[in-house]
C-alpha cells in the first residue's frame, strides 16, 4: 500500500543537530482518495514530557514491517515495544559512532526493515507523549547477521528545535 500525499506549497525543514528527522510543512494538504487511508497529525503538547524520561521506561512504535513476512495479503502496521536502554539525557550517537544520525537513544527493542521512521512514543498516564522517531537496529561483525535486539531512535528533541528554530507553532 502506498500513501501518496498532495500538497500545495511543500517546505521542508531539517533540524540543525543532524538529527535523522525532517518536518514538512504545506499550505494546503488533500485526504488521501483512498478511504482506508488518513492523514493523522500529533499534537504540539505531545513534544513535551510530563515526566523526564528515565532508563528502563517503556516505549513503544508502530510501524510497516511487511517485508518481513511472505505473501503478505495486507501491508499491516505492527506495534512493537522496547525499552529505554541508555541514558536519554545523552546523546547515544557521541557513544557509538556507527550511528548515521545525532540526537539518538538506544532501546532494547526490534526494529528492522519497515521500523524507520516509526513514530515512538511513551505513555504517561494515558497521554501519549512522541519519544522520537524509530531510525535503525545493530548488526554486523560483533553480532554477526542476527539482530543484536538493540535499536536506536532520533529523539523528539530534534523535531522540538525545528519547530522553535522555525517558528512553525
Amino acid at each position: 500500500m502506498t500513501l501518496e500525499l498532495s500538497a500545495d506549497g511543500i517546505k521542508i525543514f531539517y533540524p540543525k543537530d543532524g538529527g535523522d528527522v525532517v518536518l514538512l510543512r504545506g499550505e494546503k494538504l488533500w485526504i488521501p482518495a483512498d478511504p482506508n487511508q488518513a492523514l493523522v497529525g500529533i499534537p504540539g503538547n505531545s513534544l513535551s514530557y510530563h515526566r523526564s524520561p528515565e532508563i528502563l521506561d517503556k516505549l513503544f512504535f508502530v510501524g510497516f514491517p511487511g517485508k518481513q513476512r511472505d505473501a503478505a495479503a495486507y501491508d499491516l502496521p505492527i506495534i512493537r515495544s522496547c525499552v529505554i536502554a541508555s541514558l536519554p539525557g545523552i546523546d547515544y550517537s557521541e557513544e557509538e559512532r556507527t550511528i548515521g544520525s545525532a540526537n539518538t537513544c538506544l532501546v532494547e527493542g526490534l526494529s528492522f526493515g519497515g521500523s524507520s521512521g516509526s513514530p515512538v512514543f511513551k505513555d504517561f498516564e494515558g497521554t501519549l507523549e512522541l519519544f522520537g522517531i524509530m531510525s535503525g537496529h545493530f548488526k554486523g561483525e560483533i553480532w554477526g547477521e542476527s539482530h543484536a535486539g538493540l535499536s536506536y531512535l532520533t529523539k523528539a528533541t530534534s523535531i522540538r528545535q525545528i519547530i522553535e528554530a522555525n517558528k512553525l507553532y
